[in-house]
């Protein structure tokens, strides 16, 4: 009797979250594995059948029809492994260039315990982001030079990323340090990275500033 055997698509049998979906170079990869894998694996099978076609040849159909199905089905094991853990490949949160610059002013100021509290705002254009705009809540540190506090980027639709600021003047007019990002909202939830910015200042109040880095997760929530 013949059996009828329906073609298995991956599709039908593993069923990733939208958060695994490979991009298209890291999927190739990971299908030309796949293709190796069963290769081997119909190779193993092959002599296996061929010893069994010696011992017993009325087996030998029955045989290759079932291990045909336990190839595909191994194949397809090693598949989802490859798409489930490996550590190479890069996921929908992987890191993009953040690049910019921007300029502003200090709009606020006041004395604070270890400083001067200052509401900083600017406007400028950056990858990922756009046309933009921000604030920043910092604490300048007149003894030691040191920034710290905390800025918001927000994009021209709308969408916010949110950072950490840590930097130091190198002299009266110029200062370098870096942006962490710690999340958002919009395309930038769950958002993380770093960019490195240098400023500077004419006068203390105005500025223009530079930045270079990465974020990740960009555009993740919004497949």
């Amino acid at each position: 009797m013949r059996r009828t055997v329906r073609h298995v698509t991956l599709a039908a049998v593993v069923h990733l979250p939208r958060a695994l979906i490979l991009p298209q170079a890291a999927f190739a990869r990971s299908q030309r594995a796949a293709l190796r894998a069963e290769l081997h694996v119909r190779a193993t099978l092959s002599v296996h059948i061929n010893n069994m076609k010696k011992e017993d040849p009325m087996k030998s159909n029955t045989t290759i029809s079932l291990t045909g199905l336990l190839a595909r089905y191994l194949t397809l094991a090693l598949v989802t492994l490859t798409l489930a853990f490996a550590p190479n490949c890069g996921w929908a949160n992987e890191s993009v260039p953040f690049k910019g610059s921007a300029a502003g002013a200090i709009v606020a100021a006041s004395p604070g315990p270890g400083g001067v509290l200052a509401t900083v705002v600017a406007s400028g254009r950056a990858t990922q982001l756009g046309q933009f705009s921000r604030e920043e809540s910092v604490l300048l540190n007149p003894a030691s030079g040191t920034i710290t506090g905390t800025v918001v980027f927000t994009a021209a639709n709308g969408d916010q990323l949110f950072g950490t600021v840590a930097g130091q003047f190198t002299s009266p007019n110029t200062a370098v340090g870096s942006y962490t990002f710690t999340g958002g909202t919009g395309r930038f939830e769950n958002a993380a990275g770093e960019a490195d910015f240098s400023l500077a200042t004419p006068d203390g109040i105005h500025f223009t500033v530079a930045f270079d880095g990465s974020v990740s997760s960009v555009g993740a929530n919004k497949k």
